[in-house]
């Protein structure tokens, strides 16, 4: 997921919950304030996605977080009820109303169409294997110096 949506700074696994925590990190000068509006706005277009959908998340939050010198937004979500097109929605959405304020990963090159149908294709394999799977190991993944690290906890 991160490899496909740079906009996403951490993505965690938690099997007990089988929900996944996305964090998206925000410049803190172009937000100091604005958080609550913001998380809100994105709340709202996704209750409206849900609706129009027919989608009954089971867990669905969002929060902000206000740390030293980077504020972040944390989405969270059942793996039961959430797909692909939900989390490509999510990254447009918070790169849309974060008007460049949205903390990514430089790209070492733009993603060809087929390398990122790729790259969809298996994160929605990984997205079914998470529902129909027992998964025991919590996964977190974070970026680190330009490289996607990801650890079993």
């Amino acid at each position: 997921m991160l490899l496909r949506f740079p906009e996403v700074g951490t993505v965690n696994f938690d099997p007990t919950s089988k929900t996944l925590r996305f964090s998206f990190l925000l410049h803190p000068e172009r937000f100091h304030g604005k958080m609550r509006e913001l998380t809100k706005r994105i709340t709202s277009a996704l209750d409206l996605y849900h609706a129009f959908d027919g989608i009954e998340p089971i867990i669905f939050t969002i929060h902000s977080r206000n740390e030293e010198k980077l504020l972040s937004i944390e989405v969270v979500r059942d793996v039961v009820t959430l797909g692909l097109v939900e989390i490509g929605l999510l990254v447009d959405l918070l790169r849309q109303q974060a008007s460049g304020g949205l903390w990514v990963e430089e790209e070492q090159a733009p993603l060809q169409d087929d390398e990122k149908e790729w790259q969809e294709e298996l994160i929605a394999n990984m997205l079914d294997n998470l529902k129909r799977d027992n998964q025991v190991q919590k996964l977190f993944a974070f970026r680190e110096e330009g490289r996607v690290v990801v650890y079993n906890q």
